[in-house]
Parts: structure tokens; C-alpha cells; sequence
């Protein structure tokens, strides 16, 4: 009855069916899908060390499941964490990637990543100060801090180019002396470093010294100073010493200051310090100077049984014709040696016509045979060791030609040239006025001496490549003109071995000679060494032959 009652109350009218059952019409949760993502940015520049978020927007945004995941090409430019953090590492680039977790949908950001940078914040030179000689270098060391600066550019600069230069490596070059201050500077302004350098002339080393006057004559008591030329004129240390081989007759100072102590004779040497160069001279000493006359000439006595000729001292006697000027005299029952031949001794005596020397005369001095008109000859003795180098000696005698005797191991001539060989070198002493057409300088000829070329009639004259040293009283005296001058030097070394000893060489070479009329012929392309030249290029016309 129970179960009979149950089931009569469950019949008579449908109920619905709860949703969701099998069969049922009940309706569940919606699922919205991902249709894409974007980013932020597409493009994104970091320097190392730096970070920035991406923000990444799923579409639609009622999408069920926004979830993303993060990566990067290359992470040891640019790295991501999970909520899009970029870092960037190091200089470089890579590309930052989001995918949605639903649908795989992708987004890309370009990241270029540049290298921090570091600035210099010290520099130093490897010296502060030094000093240098003219035409030496020095390549400095320069240190940067830190090690990993980003831009270790530099550039240096002199204060004054004409003392010293710098190059764009550090390398600096001393030009002339004086002061001048190198400085480096560095890519930040800040930060520069510089050094003072005091740059002295370079060394020019003494080659020798020459005593001017071969025979010194004093008296008892009297002073004279040595007078000494140092070669060449530029050298640095022109310091010399000074000694007497006999100091009872002869003292001599640290100044070449010499006194007469007694008669006699000694010689006085003068050394350099710089390379041992020594000259020597004769130094006579006598009591008393008198003057003497023996066979109408005139001699000065210095009581040392030598004597010089000198002229007529009332000035009333001239000579003319042939005459001999012996070696030895006596006088008084005494020999004297005839030494030397005083300044102007047959100085316009018109009428002379030739003079033999005998030996025994060692030296000749200034104008001794200058503005004899009529003077052919002069016979040099094989004693004659020098005759005076700074004045005229034979000039103005227009009919002169010299002889020597060829026992004289110092003076010869050649092609009526006179030369003179000592001190090792090779001196042209003389060419005579008479001379015209070509002269050829001797081969081998290292010095054109003072009046070597003078008042001469010659319209070529031809060097050999031998010459490196010229005078300062070289073709002067109205040269003939126009004059033709044929070198041969080929290189602009060699020109330069001719070299000025004044600021303004114009009162000395080729003093009263015209210039302008004067043509100098020069191997084929070797002109503009030529026009360069202080001496060559003052002439009037530079040709190549």
C-alpha cells in the first residue's frame, strides 16, 4: 500500500528537468579566445646596464586567458624577465619576443643595445720637463685612466713649431733652441697633460785652429795677444789652452796674452779643448828694435839674429828693376836670417820689374807687393811658409806672375794659379790679373782663400766639386765682367757645403764685382738648389747646362 501511494503521487504532470543533466537543456561558462597581442614599443635603444618594461596587450581584452611568456634572440645583449623586463648587457642587438599562451600570438620588440661610456678622467705624460739638442726626437709614453675609457683619442700641439714639432703619434722633433711647451689633450676637454722643453743648439764640433801670425815679435816687457782662428766658425766649443815651450822668454796667460820675459825665441801653442787641434807659432823676444841698413835695404832688428825688411822708413826709396832679397845679411859682423817681409815693403813702387827671394824669408806681409804697376815676376823662396791671409797681398800689379821654387813643400803653381798645401788641407791662394779666358781651379782644391780671386781680367771660372769652403773676400775688387762660374755639385748637399759665416755675407763675396752680370752654370736639374743658395742665388742668372 505504501509503494502503491508513492508512485500514484509521481504521475499526472511533466516536471522539467534540472539543466545541466544528461539529455537536460541547461547552459554552461562562455570561453572568449586570444586574437592577438601587441606591444608597447617595436623598436627600443638601451645603453648597458639600463632596463625598461615592456608592456604587452592581449586582444580581445575579455580574451579567457591573457597569459604570456617572455624571450629574447640573444640574451647576452638583451635579456627578459617574466613581466617583459628588458636588460641590456652589452653593446649589440637583439629581438624581444611575447607569445600568448592561448593561440601562440606573437609580438617583437628590436633592441639595440650601445656600450656605456667612460670618460678619461686622467692622462699623464712619461716626462714633465727635459731639455733636447736641435734635430733630435723623443717619442713620449702617454697613460690614460681608467684602462677601459671609452674614446682614448688624442691630440698634441707645440706652442712653438720653430723650437720643437709634434706629431699625431707623440713624437716630438727639436728644431732650433728655446723653450716650447707639448701638450696632449684628451676626448674630454678636462683632462690634458703637457711637458717644457728646453732645446739647445746642436753641437758643431771644432775641427782645427789655425794661429794667425806664424812670427811674433816683442820686446822685453811687452805684451801682445795671440790671435787664433777657430774652424769651423759655428763650432760650440771654441774653449783652447795656451802654452810656451820656454817660459824664461816667453809667458803666456789662460787668455793667450803673451809677455816678454827675456830675448830669445820660444814657441807658443795654441790647443782646442774640443778635439786636441793645436797651432803653433815662433815667439821672439829681444832686448832692444832697432833698424838697419844693409845694401840699400832696410831691415828692423830684433835682436834675435833674425830681421824683417821693411820699407824706407823716411819713405824717400823706392825700388825698381830686377832686385834680389837675399836670405842672410850681415851687419856688424853678424849673419841674420832675413825671416819675413814687412807690410807694404814694395807697395806702388811703379818701377819694379821682378823680385827673387832667397831662402830663408818664411813670411810675406799685408800689400807687401800690391799697386806695382809694372811687376812680372816674383820668385817665392823654398822657405816661405805663409804669407798674410786677411789683406792684399800681390793685388793691383796687373803684369804679375808668381814662380816657386821647387824645393818649397808648400806653395807650387798651376796654370798660373798659386796654391798652398798645409793643415791638410789644399788652399787657392792667388790667380793672376793678367789672366783671361777660362780658369780651372785645381782638382782637389778645398779652400778658396781671402783675395784668391781678385780684380781679376779671367770671363770663366771653373770649380772643381772639391771646394767646401770659400772665404769672405772671394771675387771681389771689379771683377771683369760678365763673368761665367761653372759648378758641379749635384746634389743640394753638396751645394750647402758652401756655407755663410755672416748674417749679411754682401760686403764680403763679391764685393764690388756686379752681381747681376754674373751667370752661374749648373748640372741639368739641379737650378732651384742653386737659387736656394745664399751666395749662388744672389747672382744675376742661375743656368742648366
Amino acid at each position: 500500500m505504501i509503494l502503491i501511494a508513492g508512485v500514484s503521487s509521481g504521475c499526472g504532470k511533466d516536471e522539467p528537468t534540472p539543466s545541466g543533466g544528461n539529455g537536460s537543456n541547461e547552459t554552461g561558462p562562455t570561453t572568449v579566445a586570444v586574437t592577438s597581442v601587441s606591444l608597447n614599443k617595436q623598436t627600443l635603444s638601451l645603453v648597458e646596464g639600463n632596463s625598461e618594461t615592456l608592456t604587452a596587450t592581449v586582444a580581445p581584452s575579455d580574451a579567457t586567458n591573457k597569459a604570456v611568456s617572455w624571450k629574447s634572440s640573444d640574451a647576452s645583449v638583451a635579456s627578459v624577465d617574466n613581466s617583459g623586463k628588458v636588460t641590456a648587457v652589452k653593446a649589440g642587438s637583439a629581438t624581444i619576443t611575447v607569445t600568448t599562451t592561448d593561440g601562440s600570438k606573437t609580438a617583437t620588440c628590436y633592441v639595440t643595445v650601445t656600450a656605456k661610456t667612460i670618460e678619461v678622467n686622467n692622462v699623464g705624460l712619461d716626462k714633465s720637463e727635459m731639455e733636447m739638442v736641435a734635430g733630435d726626437s723623443y717619442q713620449f709614453t702617454v697613460t690614460i685612466k681608467p684602462d677601459n675609457a671609452s674614446d682614448k683619442t688624442l691630440s698634441w700641439s707645440s706652442s712653438d713649431e720653430n723650437v720643437a714639432t709634434v706629431d699625431n703619434t707623440g713624437k716630438v722633433t727639436a728644431v732650433s733652441e728655446g723653450k716650447v711647451t707639448i701638450t696632449v689633450k684628451t676626448s674630454n676637454p678636462a683632462q690634458s697633460a703637457s711637458c717644457d722643453i728646453t732645446v739647445k743648439a746642436a753641437s758643431i764640433p771644432v775641427t782645427g785652429v789655425n794661429i794667425d801670425s806664424w812670427i811674433i815679435n816683442l820686446g822685453v816687457n811687452e805684451t801682445a795677444a795671440i790671435a787664433y782662428t777657430i774652424q769651423p766658425d759655428d763650432a760650440t766649443n771654441k774653449e783652447v789652452t795656451f802654452s810656451s815651450d820656454n817660459t824664461d822668454v816667453v809667458a803666456v796667460d789662460s787668455e793667450g796674452t803673451l809677455v816678454g820675459v827675456s830675448s830669445g825665441s820660444a814657441k807658443v801653442t795654441v790647443t782646442t779643448v774640443d778635439g786636441g787641434y793645436s797651432s803653433v807659432c815662433t815667439v821672439n823676444v829681444v832686448g832692444s828694435v832697432g833698424t838697419i841698413e844693409v845694401d840699400g835695404f832696410f831691415y828692423k832688428d830684433y835682436g834675435t839674429a833674425s830681421l824683417e825688411l821693411i820699407p824706407d822708413p823716411s819713405g824717400a826709396k823706392k825700388y825698381s828693376g830686377d832686385i834680389t832679397i837675399p836670405g842672410k845679411v850681415t851687419y856688424g859682423g853678424i849673419e841674420f836670417t832675413v825671416e819675413s817681409i814687412g807690410a807694404r815693403m814694395f807697395n806702388g813702387n811703379d818701377e819694379l820689374k821682378s823680385v827673387t827671394i832667397e831662402p830663408g824669408v818664411r813670411e810675406i806681409g799685408a800689400y807687401a807687393f800690391s799697386g806695382c804697376e809694372n811687376l812680372e815676376k816674383v820668385v817665392l823662396p823654398s822657405t816661405l811658409e805663409d804669407y798674410d791671409r786677411y789683406n792684399e797681398v800681390f793685388a793691383f800689379s796687373p803684369k804679375l806672375e808668381i814662380e816657386v821654387d821647387p824645393a818649397n813643400k808648400v806653395f807650387f803653381v798651376k796654370d798660373g794659379g798659386l796654391y798652398q798645401d798645409i793643415w791638410g788641407k789644399h788652399f787657392l791662394r792667388w790667380i793672376p790679373e793678367k789672366l783671361t779666358g777660362t780658369f780651372t781651379i785645381a782638382e782637389g782644391t778645398t779652400d778658396l782663400e781671402e783675395y784668391s780671386v781678385f780684380h781679376t781680367s779671367i770671363d770663366k771660372l771653373v770649380f772643381p766639386t772639391s771646394v767646401n769652403f770659400i772665404k769672405e773676400k772671394f771675387l771681389c775688387g771689379e771683377c771683369k765682367t760678365p763673368l761665367e762660374i761653372v759648378l758641379d755639385w749635384k746634389t743640394i748637399a753638396e751645394v750647402n757645403t758652401i756655407q755663410k759665416y755672416y748674417d749679411d755675407p754682401s760686403p764680403f763675396y763679391l764685393n764690388g764685382t756686379d752681381r747681376s752680370k754674373i751667370t752661374v752654370s749648373v748640372p741639368a736639374g739641379t737650378k732651384p738648389f742653386y737659387q736656394a743658395h745664399w751666395l749662388w742665388g744672389a747672382c744675376g742668372k742661375i743656368v742648366e747646362r
